[in-house]
């Protein structure tokens, strides 16, 4: 590395001229343009420059089959035939090297393999002391499955005494790495719960599965409307996920769209940040999905019912909580439908109790009524019924006492339509709860305790 000031030729990776101290300029090898020195990628030509993790995943580290103690791979080739195609409740452990960038910087690759290698061991003694398998090695970080392929029931708890172990034995070796002289690290773990399909178990011990639930993509667009970043740092920034595997471009026309590689990682990575973070990110996608589809907002209902709840923005949660939910009813999916609404009650405790509010709350619980219909839970109705007579009609209560349970929603929708003296509404809960009754009383005898419930307000 030549220096620009005195000329001297340098050996390859010095911060700085061994002739001078002037600092040193890194180059990328492909273009020859300068970069950063913590840079992995040129920003150039996206060329890979210094040591980038998929080249530090080496021996001893290839293949699952090479670091799973032989206790366990024994259970997993025993089991593969009866898990693959099977659906699997399991806990993911994700686990890196805090900082690696910034410490891997300037480094030889057999320097850096001589500080990596120990941090990786002590994750992978912490996984495989509870039983779970290293599916992944990321160069700096590893992918840990507990549940699959060897089975737990208690596979969450046994992910946490991992995540607890590693870090406790990665203490004990900075402090020992400290008192050599050597240079501290540290790790970072994330747990997560989910389903996935386990689809195949190679010979060498990986595992491939599909996340169960919602996969989620994110458009370029999309993303430079919600980040605080620079177009450049934001393409930078997703060429370096697609490098380390975590995200794959799903779709080049006419949006460029990314999807996470594992929908777990999605969940990890949003559990990381803070509930206020989280709440302004998901308020910020929610005029973003309004700016850049305003003529298909019927199309991204269900993502923007999604964010204005989790984003507090409770107006706007309402208005696409209903849309959803409609939009649910329409497909017959309605457990779907109901959720969304459960969630519209919620969000309307938040809005100034109005006379419209008000309409909207007994409205809300009519369509969750009819949601709830078709999934046939009579008897209960009227025991939540019979149980709620005779309690205060106060609105206030009944708009702020949380998500009601399934069967009681016609009593609190007659004390709001009573409140407002809104007869129309009160002839459509007469009707519903004559049909409630007729449905739940057709086959049993009459008797005082099974006659029509009463929830009006007094």
């Amino acid at each position: 590395m030549k220096c620009s000031k005195c000329g001297h030729e340098n050996r390859t990776g010095a911060k700085f001229c061994e002739e001078c101290a002037t600092p040193l300029a890194r180059v990328c090898p492909n273009c020859g343009s300068e970069v950063s020195t913590t840079a992995k990628f040129c920003p150039e030509c996206a060329h890979p420059v210094g040591i980038a993790p998929k080249a530090l995943a080496a021996a001893p580290f290839t293949s699952p089959e090479s670091y799973t103690p032989k206790h366990l791979a024994e259970k997993i080739l025993i089991s593969k035939n009866g898990l693959e195609g099977e659906r699997k409740q399991v806990t993911v452990l994700f686990a890196d090297l805090k900082g690696s960038m910034e410490l891997l910087a300037g480094r030889d690759p057999e320097e850096a393999r001589k500080l990596l290698d120990p941090v990786l061991e002590v994750m992978m003694e912490a996984i495989h002391r509870y039983e779970g398998t290293v599916n992944q090695v990321m160069g700096d970080g590893i992918m840990a499955l507990f549940g699959a392929p060897v089975a737990h029931e208690d596979h969450a708890v046994r992910a946490c005494y991992a995540a607890v172990r590693m870090q406790r034995r990665m203490n004990l070796y900075a402090d020992e790495v400290q008192r050599k002289g050597g240079t501290p690290v540290q790790i970072r773990a994330g747990l997560n719960s989910g389903e996935v399909v386990v689809r195949s178990i190679g010979n060498d011990l990986h595992m491939d599965y599909t996340a169960v639930g919602q996969t989620t993509h994110l458009a370029a667009r999309l993303l430079e409307a919600v980040v605080e970043e620079d177009e450049g740092s934001l393409r930078r920034g997703l060429m370096h996920l697609q490098a380390a595997e975590f995200l794959y471009e799903a779709k080049l026309f006419p949006d460029i769209e990314y999807t996470f590689r594992h929908a777990l990682t999605h969940d990890v990575t949003l559990a990381s940040l803070l509930q206020d973070r989280r709440r302004v990110l998901h308020a910020r996608i929610v005029g973003a999905l309004e700016a850049l589809h305003p003529e298909r907002l019927s199309e991204h209902v269900e993502q923007l019912a999604h964010h204005a709840f989790r984003g507090e923005v409770w107006e706007k949660a309402v208005i696409y909580l209903r849309q959803a939910a409609a939009k649910a009813f329409a497909r017959s999916t309605h457990r779907q439908s109901a959720t969304c609404l459960e969630e519209a009650l919620v969000a309307l405790r938040h809005l100034p109790e109005t006379a419209a509010m008000l309409e909207q709350a007994v409205d809300v619980r009519l369509a969750l009524r009819n949601s709830l219909w078709p999934l046939g839970d009579f008897e209960a109705g009227l025991e939540r019924a019979r149980r709620r007579r005779g309690h205060s009609p106060h609105v206030q209560r009944s708009t702020q006492e949380g998500p009601s349970k399934p069967e009681g929603h016609l009593c609190d929708a007659e004390r709001l339509a009573t409140e407002l003296g809104d007869q129309r509404r009160l002839g459509w809960i007469a009707a519903y709860q004559s049909e409630h009754t007729r449905q739940t009383s057709a086959n049993k005898p009459t008797s005082p305790s099974l006659q029509p419930p009463r929830c009006t307000a007094r």
